[in-house]
């Protein structure tokens, strides 16, 4: 009986991974339309997100309206690709997720 368990529980925890990775596959795709209006399909209101240079945005709204100001000017142009998903499970509500990705070249503002 033990084993059923164990097997159900490793079944949910695969679904569960599979499930934040596709939201991750789709904040891919919103970066490669260069259009973000879909954030709120796959990021929660209280989200936050560190870019590339460091800046710290720290809610759905913050993070959607820079994320499309920076593609409207700087990323308009660039692809994104995953290079790596890592998910741990540390509460039946909440998951560390680290992605790792490859952004091709763009232009900053001052050219």
């Amino acid at each position: 009986m033990l084993l059923t368990v164990l097997s159900a529980d490793a079944q949910s925890e695969t679904a569960e991974i599979r499930a934040i990775e596709k939201q991750v596959d789709a904040m891919v795709s919103s970066w490669n339309r260069h259009d973000h209006s879909d954030m709120k399909n796959y990021c929660t209101q209280d989200c936050s997100w560190v870019n590339i240079v460091g800046m710290w945005w720290k809610n759905l709204k913050e993070v959607e309206y820079s994320t499309q100001f920076y593609h409207t000017n700087m990323f308009r142009n660039t692809t994104m690709t995953n290079k790596g998903v890592s998910v741990r499970l540390i509460s039946p509500t909440t998951a560390i997720v680290h992605f790792k990705s490859f952004v091709s070249a763009f232009t900053t503002p001052d050219g």
